[in-house]
């Protein structure tokens, strides 16, 4: 019999949960199971023909914001659909309520998996308010939910209460597909007009708040100080993308190249960089410091992150938020100007936990 399974909640399709969700989708495809989707954002065209291509369902609920006319939405899903599995990939806790349906909908086996460490929101209100709902959520999430699960130490230490036996699904990556190619760096500088002597910063990720990309263009203004040949290659977009533009060109910030979103070509992208750095406010885990890493590339990360994402030998160095874009331009300066070469140092262990095979057939076993 059809296993039915109903997973939330995808966004426009090129966020680190959209990114899992097509892995767990491509990953299940030929078992007997009809994978449909929550959303209430639109998704991209590339997206859209990606899970039509799986016949995938796309189901738009209200926000948070319209309660009320989300539960009944909710509700006549479930209802309709006899699912057996409600996935929900989440960042906060605030619609714990979505749980609370299923349960009521008869849908037996509901999963939370935690994706962030914090709220992507720089409203100070709007912050407190889903800070308020996390909280709440925190503590009714183990009457309604049946397995936890997170990306993260960090992540369930975030979601879950004290004492909670919760696994950890980590973000994988497909390795081979990311190795550096000298021949795609030449390429890809030349498209972009990057000179081969310039030492290329690079960063990729959604423009928002958690991923503090406007810190990052003050680094790089300081760096360009101490190095003339640099360039910036920033590689996403997101809600802070036009305030990004305008910073650069009111600050007259030369060399910045917004690339836009990567689609099948990340492994040309992070050839083409010398060294990725990712100063975010908070994060869950960031498969994009898997990636660059397993380009070969030297990392400078934020001190939030996890350790848990080194993979590498002497490629990788944390440094906190709290200093100056002074600090962060000097020791980028200092972890950059040594030896760009790209060479292969992952650490072998590290390579098979987070490899797509090893992490997809722990998903496997929880949905089917």
């Amino acid at each position: 019999m059809t296993r039915r399974i109903l997973i939330g909640y995808l966004t426009k399709g090129q966020g680190g949960i959209d990114r899992y969700l097509k892995q767990v989708v491509e990953y299940l495809e030929g078992e007997d199971v009809q994978i449909d989707f929550l959303t209430s954002t639109k998704q991209d065209d590339d997206f859209k023909e990606f899970l039509d291509k799986h016949n995938c369902r796309v189901f738009h609920i209200p926000s948070l914001k319209d309660y009320t006319g989300r539960i009944e939405k909710l509700k006549q899903i479930m209802t309709n659909n006899k699912y057996d599995v409600l996935y929900l990939n989440i960042s906060t806790l605030a619609m714990w309520r979505d749980l609370k349906v299923a349960k009521e909908c008869g849908v037996k086996e509901r999963i939370v998996h935690s994706h962030s460490t914090g709220i992507d929101e720089s409203s100070w209100i709007k912050h407190k308010l889903i800070s308020i709902m996390h909280n709440i959520g925190r503590k009714e999430v183990v009457k309604y939910a049946t397995k936890f699960l997170c990306i993260s130490k960090q992540s369930a230490k975030w979601f879950y209460p004290d004492g909670l036996d919760y696994e950890i699904v980590y973000n994988s990556i497909d390795f081979h597909s990311l190795e550096f190619s000298e021949e795609l760096r030449k390429q890809t500088r030349q498209e972009l007009n990057i000179l081969d002597e310039y030492l290329v910063v690079g960063f990729v990720g959604l423009f928002n708040y958690s991923k503090n990309v406007s810190f990052l263009v003050d680094i790089f203004k300081e760096l360009k100080k101490r190095h003339e040949k640099t360039a910036l290659l920033l590689v996403g977009d997101g809600p802070d993308r036009k305030e990004l533009e305008e910073k650069v060109k009111n600050e007259e910030i030369s060399d910045v190249v917004f690339y836009g979103y990567a689609k099948n070509n990340l492994q040309s992208l992070y050839s083409a960089m010398d060294v990725f750095v990712l100063p975010s406010r908070f994060e869950g885990f960031g498969v994009v410091c898997l990636e660059a890493q397993a380009n070969g590339l030297k990392c400078l990360f934020s001190d939030v992150i996890s350790d848990e994402v080194v993979i590498t030998e002497n490629a990788v160095k944390f440094l906190s938020v709290d200093k100056s874009p002074e600090s962060w331009a000097e020791d980028l300066a200092g972890f950059s100007s040594s030896d760009t070469r790209r060479g292969s140092n992952i650490v072998e262990e590290k390579r098979k936990l987070f490899q797509k095979e090893t992490q997809m057939l722990i998903v496997k076993r929880l949905l089917t």
